[in-house]
């Protein structure tokens, strides 16, 4: 870096900006190079998954815990009404909430992480790698979300390639109305409903079923309602938008786990 020679006042307010120092990240630059960084990353994902298959042992745990510690306490009493039998159960929950807070540490709380890298990194690749070396996980259902249908497709292709046995596929969760060069819309009625967004209070009452016995003749069949109905496990993979649109109370997507 070259000596500085004078600070600039480009705009007379008091504050000088000096020309050649250097416009650093908000965060700090890696010094790994590519490969190492993708190790790194492959490892980082791995452990990610252990994190997570702990932290699901531990809700099974604590409802172990607190009917156990519930049959012990009943006892103590000759009977019990259901208002006094649910605020029993109630504090009992807690204790066995802090004995596994005592017992399993962070793996209580679910783990987040945010990663940011360059593409080409190994984000997905390391995901699916470690996916595959999960067993644990392949009787729950996870909801992954990216920014386009397209890098969905890739991530499940990537998913279901060589998968190993026992792992279900993976799948692409999309909206009624959405088609492309690989798939129909979902909906039988789509050019319809396309047409009535934005127009209607809500598209599945209008069309889909409203509540009160009319119901779209291709209901029972429809793919959109059985991808939203579904509870076998895999990932169902849907674009970012989902995480923002507003669902029917009864299409709401069964939770994920």
């Amino acid at each position: 870096m070259t000596e500085n020679t004078a600070d600039i006042d480009d705009n007379g307010d008091g504050f000088t900006l000096n020309p050649d120092l250097p416009v650093l990240p908000a965060f700090p630059v890696s010094q790994r190079d590519g490969a190492a960084g993708g190790r790194r990353m492959a490892c980082f994902m791995n452990a990610y998954l252990l994190r997570v298959q702990r932290h699901l042992g531990v809700e099974p745990w604590k409802e172990e815990r607190a009917l156990a510690l519930y049959n012990d306490a009943v006892r103590q009493y000759d009977s019990l009404s259901d208002a006094e039998s649910k605020r029993l159960m109630k504090r009992l929950r807690s204790r066995a909430s802090r004995q596994a807070k005592a017992l399993f540490g962070r793996a209580v709380a679910a783990p987040r992480y945010q990663v940011e890298g360059s593409a080409g990194l190994g984000k997905t690749s390391s995901f699916v790698a470690a996916y595959k070396k999960s067993p644990a996980l392949w009787s729950k259902r996870i909801f992954y979300f990216c920014p386009t249908i397209s890098l969905g497709r890739e991530f499940v292709a990537a998913l279901n390639a060589n998968a190993p046995q026992g792992m279900p596929n993976a799948k692409i969760v999309t909206g009624r109305t959405y088609a492309d060069d690989h798939q129909n819309a979902p909906c039988r009625r789509a050019a319809i409903v396309k047409g009535a967004q934005g127009k209607v209070g809500s598209v599945y009452k209008s069309f889909c079923n409203d509540g009160d016995g009319n119901k779209c003749p291709f209901f029972e069949t429809c793919t959109y309602i059985e991808d939203r109905k579904d509870s076998s496990p895999g990932i169902r993979v849907m674009p970012h938008a989902n995480l923002v649109i507003a669902q029917a109370g009864d299409l709401e997507p069964i939770p994920p786990i």
